[in-house]
């Protein structure tokens, strides 16, 4: 199953401390990973925005200008939303092998 193979890069992610704020950088496997997730549902960005609650532009910064360092609520919101449907697609895939007629 792929989400037990699924890793976040958490370990790798590297992290930047500027006064109160602590930026977070997305590496290049998550960005890869939310794109590919996003094409399969046929999502645009705006409409992951909307379910993500983040700018569109902030997503378009982050697929298209290799923008890499997000916020942490951010990280999250994008982390937790691919984490969520991968598993979400694992339970889907899990159900249909376990009632099939043998």
């Amino acid at each position: 199953m792929f989400l037990a193979n699924f890793k976040i890069d958490q370990h790798k992610s590297k992290y930047f401390e500027g006064g109160d704020n602590m930026a977070m950088y997305l590496s290049d496997k998550q960005v890869t990973a939310i794109k590919r997730k996003r094409g399969e549902l046929n999502l645009s960005t705006a409409a992951l925005g909307r379910q993500l609650n983040l700018s569109r532009w902030t997503l378009d910064n982050i697929f298209k200008r290799n923008h890499r360092k997000v916020t942490p609520a951010t990280y999250k919101k994008l982390s937790d939303w691919l984490i969520d449907e991968y598993a979400t697609q694992d339970l889907k895939d899990s159900t249909a092998v376990a009632t099939q007629d043998k």
